[in-house]
């Protein structure tokens, strides 16, 4: 019997398919069984997936009559002959030793599940990849739980295909089989997490999750649909939980609302033909409220705000994501005015420092020269196949460069730096990318408002 089954459904992933399955058939961890679950791909997935087939004698291709993700997950489920389940989405990559790691540390600790880490990421045409973390992490720490005494896990584990899961768990588990990819997580998320009693996150990152996928279900106009479609499906369960799990039900929501607004204000358009779903997540968390479930101590500040903004209403909280997104693409609008065709430093290698260089490369802004730090061990190094050079040595050999700081933390004192060193203040940019990652994969939103 294998140790791991990897339930892969795909629909209509062309682009990005052969990544994925290569990072499932070469993990380090060998005996695993591998479950293709193709919902009707017409672009050519199909026969790549049949290919494969031919490949791998540890690879079985079903077909799945129904375009639902919840469907394709639970019939995966069904078919699985391992210990333990993974899920891996098909636009997305994981790196080698993900599953050999996690099943080490599951038999290890004898848990329900095990979950690691998780970095979004971005691909442009030239090659050049964007994660929000490093793919390297040198010691794992691990956190042991029982999940059916967390019902705040709901607020911290938002991800179903980060770790695996005991086919026994998952026994009892079903996904909502509503139509196409749109939030069956939640559903899985509240019963693996009410149901199991020992579980382990660790802080080893493995999982890539793909951001720039135009399709993916995160922008689509129909996402208030979808939540109600989900809330709905668990809402029996969450009758039968004490008032900690209901807490848990409508903080969630009431985020996930909040993030449906985000997405709105990316379209700018507000969405009037949603007005009915609105009203529906609107009657939920004022019934919250009303019963004290959720209240101004209990809930973060901002989330606060935002459930009682739209409670009063709904067009405001569009209205202001409208109007922070403008400055923020403002900004941005700057910097690339400002960079022009000039050769270009970035002063910070972090992840702000990443993006910028991203950025600038998806307009073909300038031309990145070096990344400069005040952190010695990344000097003579590469990020982002760019060398780093220390301040001392950029100042003599990049004088006439634009410079471009992108450190958080630490930008008015690095100002300060440079001007001593005596860089023209006319040539000392300061940006800090402040949106969300997926804000600039929507890169056709972006560009309009550019």
């Amino acid at each position: 019997m294998p140790k791991v089954t990897i339930i892969m459904p795909s629909l209509n992933v062309h682009k990005y398919i052969r990544q994925c399955v290569e990072s499932v058939i070469t993990q380090t961890l060998a005996d695993i069984e591998i479950i293709l679950i193709d919902a009707g791909s017409t672009d050519g997935t199909l026969e790549i997936l049949q290919e494969y087939t031919q490949k791998d004698k540890r690879i079985t291709l079903f077909h799945s009559d129904v375009k639902s993700y919840g469907y394709q997950v639970n019939m995966g489920i069904a078919l699985a002959k391992s210990e333990y389940i993974g899920i891996v989405e098909t636009d997305d990559y994981i790196l080698p030793d993900l599953y050999e790691t996690l099943y080490k540390i599951a038999i290890q600790n004898k848990a329900d599940y095990v979950k690691g880490n998780v970095a979004s990421f971005i691909e442009l045409k030239n090659g050049l990849k964007w994660s929000r973390f490093t793919e390297n992490v040198q010691e794992i720490k691990e956190e042991i739980i029982c999940p059916r005494n967390t019902p705040e896990l709901l607020l911290k584990d938002y991800y179903i295909w980060t770790g695996i899961y005991k086919k026994e768990l998952l026994k009892e588990v079903k996904l909502n089989e509503t139509k196409g990819a749109a939030f069956q997580d939640i559903g899985f998320l509240f019963q693996t997490i009410s149901m199991a009693k020992k579980a382990v996150y660790i802080d080893k990152i493995g999982y890539f999750y793909r951001q720039d996928n135009e399709s993916t279900s995160s922008v689509n106009s129909n996402g208030f649909r979808y939540m109600i479609w989900e809330y709905t499906f668990i809402e029996p369960l969450i009758e039968k939980k004490n008032k900690k799990w209901k807490w848990a039900y409508y903080y969630k929501m009431a985020q996930q609302m909040t993030e449906r607004f985000r997405r709105m204000a990316l379209s700018k358009e507000f969405w009037e033909d949603k007005k009915e779903d609105m009203k529906w997540v609107r009657k939920k968390l004022k019934s919250a409220i009303d019963q004290k479930i959720l209240t101004n101590e209990n809930v973060d500040q901002d989330t606060w705000f935002w459930i009682n903004l739209f409670l009063d209403n709904e067009r405001a909280v569009y209205d202001f994501f409208q109007k922070d997104f403008r400055r923020k693409f403002s900004e941005t609008r700057k910097l690339l005015e400002e960079v022009g065709t000039n050769h270009i430093v970035i002063f910070g290698c972090g992840r702000y420092g990443k993006f910028t260089h991203v950025l600038l490369e998806f307009y073909r802004q300038g031309q990145v020269t070096a990344f400069c730090d005040n952190n010695e061990l990344l000097w003579n190094t590469q990020v982002q196949s760019v060398c780093v050079v220390s301040p001392k040595d950029i100042i003599k050999k990049f004088y006439d460069c634009i410079y471009v700081v992108a450190n958080a933390k630490n930008a008015e004192e690095i100002k300060v730096q440079l001007r001593t060193a005596g860089i023209d203040e006319d040539h000392i940019y300061i940006y800090i990318p402040d949106f969300d990652i997926r804000v600039f994969a929507c890169s056709n939103l972006f560009c309009d408002i550019l």
